[in-house]
């Protein structure tokens, strides 16, 4: 085992000026170990960040900086292993002080080697980083919290949607004017168009976006599960490309979406006609189109494209595509009616 006392071996070329220059660094722990991990120099800033002086740990291996449970693991070794392998080895973990206190450290370590290319030793370069480690850890603490909350508002939230909209239902089963039970209907379809939005938000980390295909589909089981109140036989289907929005755009398409089925109900099957509506998401280079389109009787006035709302009976779908900044183009088939709303695609 290589020995030394006053911490100032010279490597091999090695000038006074570079060590001057080392010893002067405190704010890192800069020191050589062997290829088996013996430590060979020390400078202050190792003194002052692990608490032993060059006479004290020179001499000895550098395990002694590590906790038990990574001694046990083979931590050291790995690092010299990994750092004469790959050409460097880099980690951050728990280090020992002299005093037995414990401090969170970066570590880089690479190997060293003289002019011939033979391997002197390693380098190992430690900062004490424990107060930006501290502020990590309470940042993620913070984040675990605010998931917590939101996790136990969407909980209620969602509760509170569910209650209203099996009242709304409750309600429409019990009234005889077929014109109040459709609008309680469509007061149930849009409070189900949030209450889904809510159910998928409840298990998702906090600022996760939403798959707009998954949450369409869910939205239409729903609509087309509340259709059975007045028995009318609709069928609702979802043609959807992969894509990914805010909870707060998805809560947008979600109720366009809703007001744009229950604009298909009440205008395209009269008398209870039986048909299909097709919900369809297109993912654009840099847009989004959302169309509903329907089998039905269709439209009498000629084809144009307006501002969102023209034709729809509904403020809600205007407020909405003003807020998206999107544009609405209404076209008929031979028969039925689409609507469509693009609108540029955001961050």
């Amino acid at each position: 085992m290589p020995q030394q006392t006053d911490g100032r071996r010279d490597l091999p070329g090695e000038e006074n000026l570079f060590r001057l220059l080392i010893q002067a660094v405190t704010d890192f722990a800069i020191f050589l170990i062997d290829p088996k991990g013996y430590v060979l120099n020390w400078n202050d800033g190792a003194e002052r960040i692990k608490g032993y002086t060059a006479a004290e740990v020179i001499g000895k291996h550098f395990s002694v900086f590590y906790t038990e449970d990574d001694r046990k693991a083979g931590a050291p070794a790995q690092l010299i292993e990994t750092a004469i392998s790959e050409g460097r080895a880099e980690t951050e973990g728990w280090r020992v002080r002299k005093d037995g206190s414990l401090f969170w450290a970066n570590v880089i370590m690479e190997p060293v080697r003289d002019l011939t290319g033979r391997l002197i030793g390693v380098a190992n370069i430690t900062r004490d980083i424990s107060e930006r480690h501290k502020l990590e850890l309470d940042k993620d603490e913070l984040l675990r919290e605010k998931d917590l909350l939101l996790a136990e508002m969407n909980h209620r939230v969602n509760n509170s949607l569910q209650i209203v909209a099996s009242i709304l239902m409750m309600k429409a089963r019990t009234v005889e004017s077929p014109e109040t039970r459709r609008h309680l209907r469509e007061a149930h379809d849009r409070v189900m168009a949030v209450a889904t939005i809510q159910q998928q938000l409840h298990p998702a980390p906090l600022g996760a976006r939403i798959n707009i295909s998954t949450y369409l589909t869910k939205l239409c089981e729903s609509l087309a599960a509340s259709m059975i109140l007045d028995g009318q036989p609709i069928s609702i289907s979802v043609e959807a490309s992969e894509g990914t929005a805010t909870s707060a755009q998805v809560i947008s398409m979600g109720l366009i979406t809703t007001e744009l089925v229950i604009n298909s109900l009440k205008h395209a099957f009269p008398d209870g006609a039986k048909g299909k509506i097709v919900v369809r998401f297109e993912s654009l280079p840099n847009a989004w189109r959302l169309s509903v389109s329907d089998d039905g009787v269709g439209i009498t006035r000629p084809l144009t494209e307006a501002p969102a709302g023209i034709g729809l009976g509904t403020s809600i779908v205007e407020a909405l595509a003003r807020q998206l900044g999107a544009r609405v183009m209404t076209s008929a088939g031979s028969p039925g009616t689409t609507i469509s709303v693009t609108a540029p695609r955001t961050a």
